[in-house]
């Protein structure tokens, strides 16, 4: 899938106003009352919370004395206890030191969309709970105020033990969190205390690159992926109207124009386009070779991208520039649904403007697809929708295509005054294991998933077929993200054939070199900080004209003006500053 660049926290700060957040916890089915309130490492002083780098890990008992290893390891009085029967032996659960430890947890993730309160009504928390032994206290922070909320414990330095996306959210990333004493730097705990993850590291050692800062740090735990993405947005048409008019399913600009003429003058809608003028996901935009998405269901998202060895700025490139004339040559000419501005940023258009007729070919995520092809031919005779390879100028050419895997989105940081600094760093072991992995992934067998006869696995029609859809099914039963090791076909593989299809076979193109700027990019405090205030100007002013000019309120005869005046406002220094990051990236 094509990943956003999460550059949005410069931008937040700015534009949020206000906090929401909501409170739950998960717990192990009966572990806490069966565990006798013992005193556990959360009781060493504050300052002695982290241990040092050298500190030996405890000699795991022999096999029968596993039950006798319900406690942590005796170590010289005032250090914490980080070596433990689990620790020793990081492929056996359940935890044998279940001792009620409550970890608290701080995610952005949107769940009431699905209907849940907390994070922890996610089924994968509460079997995480259950194998660990741990309770889980949730702030599930509105994902529109997140910045905002995250700032105020940074200024408070009262976090949460476990603090989602603090790479991306602090001012100059996590480095400067680590330097200023906000988070633990996992450079020092890996190798010894999260064995799991660092074996993962030495199988794939540009993954150290990749999420470490030009200084060594390793701000935050994230997920690693086994497998080459695929993308699941793209567009689709309505086949039926084809099939009616005799039409092929369009594979280049000028058929795509072709058809939609055809199309707009037997009466049917257009074309749906993003409310930014540019699709969620740079859908239409990649046919042109160029990135160009700056908005998502986040915020607001530079588009900045590399290209062979160059950092670039898509706005300022020529096919940026090509396909905002394309737009504006449809929209002028009535291919276009002319209310476009109105749609909310999402991954796939409104279904009520496909069933009333309003467009004819629209953008979606491929779970979307046979959703919507269901509900259609409820409601309209003959309904038949088909997936829309990615549009290209001429065919043979090729697209921007994202496929640089980002290890540190959704990655996880630890607060530097947790009093359960060891227990966490157990949990993130146990979850970059087998069992927690599956865990992650898949739930629950029987729940969310069943195991098939190969012994792979799949969802269950609960995830599959639930009301809101199968993505949205997941975030009820499973991780979304985070440090475990991520099956990346498990929502593909689950996917009808419609889906499968559309993400396998028509949307994931011939690509150019060209990539999202790796997630081991990272700025330093000044260099943030002067991005940050940039971008705000130069992202705010983009999001009003271009829409302008695709709605024909700006010629396209003065578009000159348009990057005469993001070059005024710094936008030549935004990418000198990338460029340099990008620099020192390449000489790790």
């Amino acid at each position: 899938m094509k990943k956003n660049a999460l550059f949005a926290m410069f931008l937040a700060a700015a534009m949020l106003l206000s906090m929401m957040a909501g409170c739950g916890s998960a717990k192990p089915a009966e572990a806490s009352a069966s565990v006798p309130a013992e005193a556990s490492a959360a009781d060493a002083p504050q300052e002695e919370a982290a241990p040092e780098t050298e500190t030996p890990a405890a000699e795991a008992p022999a096999p029968a004395e596993a039950e006798a290893s319900a406690e942590t390891v005796e170590e010289p009085e005032g250090e914490p206890v980080y070596g433990n029967y689990y620790m020793a032996n990081p492929d056996l659960t359940p935890f044998p030191a279940n001792d009620g430890t409550v970890i608290s947890v701080w995610t952005t993730m949107p769940l009431s969309f699905v209907g849940l309160d907390s994070s922890g009504d996610v089924l994968a928390w509460q079997m995480l709970a259950e194998a660990t032994g741990y309770d889980f206290d949730f702030t599930d922070a509105n994902p529109e105020t997140a910045a905002t909320n995250f700032m105020l414990m940074a200024a408070a330095n009262d976090f949460t033990d476990i603090i989602f996306s603090a790479v991306n959210y602090y001012t100059g990333g996590g480095g400067a969190a680590i330097e200023d004493g906000m988070i633990i730097d996992f450079a020092e705990y890996i190798s010894e205390y999260i064995p799991n993850l660092q074996a993962l590291m030495d199988a794939d050692p540009s993954l150290a690159r990749d999420v470490s800062t030009d200084d060594g740090y390793i701000p935050g735990v994230f997920s690693v992926l086994d497998h080459a993405n695929y993308d699941d947005t793209g567009y689709a048409i309505r086949q039926d109207l084809l099939d009616k008019l005799g039409l092929e399913v369009p594979k280049t600009f000028d058929q795509v124009h072709d058809v939609l003429t055809a199309l707009v003058n037997d009466g049917n809608g257009g074309l749906a386009i993003g409310p930014s003028g540019v699709s969620i996901q740079n859908n239409l935009v990649d046919g042109f070779g160029v990135y160009g998405e700056y908005t998502s269901v986040m915020g607001a998202n530079p588009p900045l991208y590399v290209e062979g060895d160059q950092v670039k700025y898509g706005h300022m490139e020529q096919g940026f520039r090509d396909y905002i004339q394309t737009m504006a040559d449809w929209y002028a000419e009535g291919l276009i649904y002319r209310d476009f501005i109105s749609q909310g940023p999402t991954m796939s258009t409104d279904t009520n403007l496909i069933f009333n007729g309003d467009v004819s070919m629209f953008y979606s995520e491929a779970a979307q697809l046979p959703v919507t092809e269901e509900s259609g031919a409820s409601l309209i005779d003959g309904f038949d929708i088909t997936p829309v390879p990615v549009i290209l100028r001429e065919e043979g050419s090729k697209a921007y295509y994202t496929t640089y895997p980002s290890h540190t989105e959704n990655s996880w940081s630890v607060a530097a005054n947790s009093a359960v600094i060891p227990q966490v760093l157990e949990l993130f072991n146990f979850m970059y294991s087998d069992e927690g992995s599956l865990i992650c992934n898949y739930g629950q067998e029987g729940v969310s998933y069943t195991v098939n006869d190969d012994g792979s696995y799949s969802y269950t029609d609960a995830v599959l077929n639930h009301e809101m859809g199968m993505r949205m099914g997941m975030m009820v039963y499973v991780m979304m993200g985070g440090p475990y090791k991520a099956d990346v076909m498990r929502m593909i593989n689950a996917y009808p054939p419609l889906a499968y299809e559309a993400s396998v076979e028509c949307w994931s193109p011939e690509t150019t070199d060209i990539t999202s700027i790796p997630g081991g990019v990272s700025l330093t405090t000044e260099e943030s900080a002067e991005a940050a205030n940039l971008l705000s100007d130069i992202l705010t002013y983009a999001g009003t004209e271009i829409t302008k000019y695709i709605m024909g309120d700006n010629s396209m005869d003065d578009y000159d003006t348009f990057t005469s005046t993001m070059e005024e406002l710094g936008i030549n220094r935004v990418v000198e500053i990338y460029q340099a990051a990008y620099d020192r990236y390449l000489s790790k």
